[in-house]
């Protein structure tokens, strides 16, 4: 992991709320302090195997929504047994949106991801609220983290995955973004994503860290 430490490691970043803006309580740096390796490990690689047992079973009655609701339940599943040794994690489900603590400093929840990186859940008020932060009764009162994957256009694909902090911002949906899958992207401020060459050395810059995992998923 990369040990050195930039403004993202101090600098608090904002985010909106309907109330006006607030301030997300956990750093990018922070996060990866609490997300070691073998957590990511453990929520990514299922996310991985997920995707690849959903491809041998997929048949064509099946729509977008009951795929991702099948990959979500899988690697939710997957996730809680190979991290069920770690004292530190707890598993929990409300209203039907399952979840994962760390540490009681953050929650994930594992979601599918649109081209901006936003969750392509219907927009519920319960969630506006979770990607806005704002407190939810029934849910751990802990900062709210993504594990968010993408498929490629024709959707037979695992493009990439990236663990994200929310702000649901139409102008920037996340405020840091953490890229562990696939190849590096660029995010601009207006949010939009440039293709990147693959690096082979982590990668830092405000708001976005890039760290490949391929090699450790099993």
């Amino acid at each position: 992991m990369l040990a050195a430490r930039n403004n993202l490691g101090i600098f608090s970043l904002a985010f909106y709320t309907p109330g006006g803006y607030g301030l997300a309580m956990i750093t990018l740096m922070d996060a990866r302090d609490v997300l070691t390796d073998d957590r990511v490990v453990g929520v990514v690689s299922p996310v991985k195997r997920a995707f690849e047992t959903w491809t041998r079973l997929a048949h064509p009655a099946f729509d977008s929504t009951t795929r991702a609701r099948a990959i979500q339940n899988m690697a939710h599943w997957d996730a809680c047994e190979r991290l069920s040794d770690d004292q530190g994690v707890r598993a929990g489900e409300h209203r039907l949106q399952k979840y994962i603590t760390f540490d009681e400093r953050v929650l994930i929840r594992i979601k599918q991801f649109d081209r901006n990186l936003a969750t392509r859940n219907y927009p519920t008020d319960q969630a506006l609220e979770f990607v806005q932060q704002e407190q939810i009764d029934g849910f751990p009162p802990f900062d709210r983290l993504h594990v968010g994957y993408r498929l490629d256009i024709s959707g037979t694909r695992l493009q990439d995955v990236f663990i994200t902090l929310p702000t649901g911002r139409k102008s920037a949906f996340n405020a840091w973004v953490w890229q562990v899958l696939g190849d590096p992207i660029d995010l601009t401020t207006y949010g939009y994503q440039i293709g990147l060459f693959r690096v082979a050395q982590p990668t830092i810059r405000d708001g976005y860290f890039y760290e490949d995992y391929s090699s450790r998923l099993a």
